[in-house]
């Protein structure tokens, strides 16, 4: 099975995706199952260069994306860019040349402009102030081995 290109989406302050151990814990689980690549889009990461937003997930615990980022680790954005047009072209030149399983994890404010997409099926909406919760955790193997079948 490839492993999945798994976007993560998370806020400056990581404010808008609710983050405890328990949510660390749960990324963590996907993380052993599928091994995936991970790529940040998000407008602190037009701020942060590649090792400031490394030690910046270190200190959130999330020291196994830190090391999993993706050589194109961020998606290109410009001062009106959305998640949907900072996606699709990293899409386009990154995951579709591999033709690999992705899924997209953002907060249900931020990544609203998704819903209604087509890349909806691919994303797990958190709620902003629960965050990756165990029921988003199985949401996401599911659509994840939906697409390595």
């Amino acid at each position: 099975m490839l492993p999945p290109w798994l976007l993560s989406m998370l806020s400056p302050t990581f404010g808008s995706i609710y983050l405890t151990l328990k949510h660390v814990k749960n990324l963590q689980t996907l993380h052993k199952e599928f091994e995936p690549s991970y790529v940040v889009s998000s407008t602190w990461a037009s701020h942060l260069s590649l090792e400031q937003t490394k030690k910046m997930l270190k200190r959130c615990g999330l020291k196994f994306v830190a090391l999993n980022l993706c050589e194109h680790w961020c998606t290109p954005r410009n001062k009106t860019s959305g998640r949907l047009s900072e996606i699709e072209p990293w899409l386009e030149l990154q995951a579709w040349k591999d033709g690999r399983a992705y899924i997209i994890i953002d907060d249900n404010v931020l990544g609203g402009e998704l819903s209604g997409s087509w890349l909806e099926d691919r994303t797990v909406f958190c709620d902003a102030w629960v965050g990756f919760s165990a029921a988003k955790l199985m949401a996401a193997r599911e659509i994840l081995h939906g697409q390595c079948r």
